[in-house]
């Protein structure tokens, strides 16, 4: 496997799981803004 596969693999992984990140980081800054108050 050539290192610009493996990339593009990786890349493709990222993408896929970026959304459900995006979605867990947004409810622990919502956690953390509602234990600030």
């Amino acid at each position: 496997m050539t290192p610009h596969t493996y990339r593009e693999a990786t890349a493709n992984e990222v993408y896929e799981v970026l959304p459900e990140f995006l979605e867990a980081a947004q409810l622990l800054l919502a956690a953390l803004e509602a234990r600030d108050d």
